[in-house]
């Protein structure tokens, strides 16, 4: 079975100030680890279209949440959050160990200490039923990886991002990290729709 979803961060900025800010408190915004990253998300979908439309529903439904609270998403690539928000969130978020590799051998983004990156991120899952339950099996990632970094190298030089960046979850899923969050959703689909999964 083939399962295809998406998560889409934007940086969280306060309506008045136009500052980032981090997540309100108790706001039930969803929100990455670092604090100031709202995360978008589709369901695990079978194409890639669907996951799209998922996504953009997903986002549309915390539009009225984020507008309680006093602040909006910005799909900007690169921003810089102050010393202050750094600080706060270290004593409000806790930042998971980073388990992303490269295909390239590239160890982080073209980005300065003082900047922050938002992205796009496709996770790609192929299971099959066993005795005990689903398995997530291998697959050949390495080519859909330089398949989207040829498609998308302009919009990831210019997001100061670099290409072959991924992560294996814990479960086995795929998830490919080099997207920057201002892609063009449509393109994004016509590309991945374009690639032959070997099912």
């Amino acid at each position: 079975m083939f399962r295809i979803g998406l998560e889409l961060e934007e940086f969280c900025i306060d309506k008045k100030s136009n500052e980032i800010v981090l997540i309100p408190k108790d706001s039930n915004i969803p929100h990455d680890g670092c604090g100031w990253l709202i995360e978008y998300r589709s369901e695990p979908c079978k194409d890639i279209v669907d996951a799209v439309y998922s996504l953009r529903a997903d986002e549309f439904k915390n539009v009225m949440l984020l507008d309680k609270f006093n602040v909006k998403g910005v799909r900007q690539p690169v921003m810089k959050p102050t010393k202050e928000v750094r600080m706060a969130a270290r004593k409000r978020f806790i930042k998971s160990l980073v388990s992303f590799n490269n295909i390239y051998g590239h160890q982080c983004h073209k980005n300065t200490l003082a900047e922050a990156v938002a992205a796009v991120h496709i996770s790609v899952t192929f299971s099959t039923e066993g005795k005990h339950g689903r398995i997530n099996k291998l697959w050949d990632y390495a080519d859909f990886i330089r398949h989207m970094d040829a498609a998308f190298d302009k919009e990831i030089s210019e997001a100061k991002r670099r290409p072959g960046f991924y992560e294996i979850k814990n479960d086995g899923r795929f998830e490919y990290r080099s997207l920057p969050n201002n892609v063009d959703l449509n393109k994004l689909m016509q590309v991945v729709y374009k690639y032959k999964f070997k099912y």
